[in-house]
């Protein structure tokens, strides 16, 4: 559909009619926290998207490690929010670790990830680990600012109360906490480790030198772009991305005609070889 939702707001407000009529059970919503979104854009398909969630809501922007709404179209022509996770608020608990993956070469859109847990007693072990990190970007100091002024009063009362040297030890631990997680909800990132067990995925046959430095220039196109989101680096990654496909399909061609070519001479000079050739 080519959904453009901005930052439209898509939580159904309760109409309150419990207020004057009594037969009317009230409506219970949980907290529903704002949504965020790069894409400030609106058209007629993201509204249309918005009226259909009478009972469901937008992950993006709001759930697991996607605070800022990241991008999951990019184009030449432009980037956009158009792919997105609808979830009943009540359900909120169940998804985990949501999150907008790096754009890959075999398509304009970024994949979604995310994990259902529907089994608390799922074993730690089991799951993949996960490596946190912050990433400073200067353009986004404001709304770091911004985030931690919502804590002024109980910082400012931390500070106050500070009486005894546990109450400095437990303040310092608070102060280190609403610093850390107000950052991490701005500048945080999220990725797996790579497991100790993890076997290197040979490259195929056909993937030659030049496959290999159009996919070295395409990887840092990509993360040099998703760092500086600029109309300039989006033109080098897609740039980058469309040279690597190229260099790829036409290895591919090469490879198939030289094994044909192959097994043209084996047919020609020893048949019995040709099985071998295959």
């Amino acid at each position: 559909m080519n959904s453009r939702t901005g930052e439209l707001n898509d939580v159904l407000e309760t109409d309150n009619l419990e207020k004057y009529i009594d037969c009317v059970e009230p409506d219970v919503f949980p907290a529903i926290s704002k949504r965020c979104s790069m894409d400030k854009v609106i058209n007629a398909y993201g509204r249309k998207l918005i009226q259909l969630c009478y009972n469901t809501t937008i992950a993006n922007g709001r759930l697991g490690n996607d605070s800022c709404g990241s991008y999951t179209f990019c184009t030449s022509r432009g980037q956009s929010v158009n792919d997105y996770l609808l979830v009943c608020p009540e359900n909120y608990y169940i998804i985990k670790n949501f999150g907008v993956i790096d754009f890959t070469e075999f398509s304009d859109h970024a994949p979604l990830s995310y994990e259902i847990c529907l089994n608390n007693n799922i074993q730690c072990n089991s799951l993949p680990s996960t490596h946190k990190y912050l990433k400073w970007d200067s353009s986004k100091n404001q709304d770091y600012i911004q985030l931690l002024s919502q804590h002024n009063e109980l910082l400012i009362s931390l500070v106050g109360n500070m009486n005894s040297a546990d109450d400095v030890n437990n303040a310092v631990r608070e102060i280190n906490r609403i610093l850390y997680d107000s950052a991490f909800a701005i500048f945080g990132k999220t990725v797996l480790k790579r497991s100790p067990t993890y076997v290197k995925r040979h490259d195929n046959d056909w993937f030659n030198q030049n496959c290999a430095s159009a996919r070295q220039d395409f990887n840092y196109a990509r993360n040099f772009y998703q760092r500086h989101l600029t109309d300039a680096n989006r033109q080098r990654y897609i740039l980058a991305r469309n040279r690597y496909n190229r260099t790829k399909r036409l290895a591919v061609t090469n490879y198939k005609q030289a094994k044909g070519q192959e097994l043209c001479e084996f047919a020609k000079s020893d048949p019995s070889k040709i099985l071998v050739g295959i």
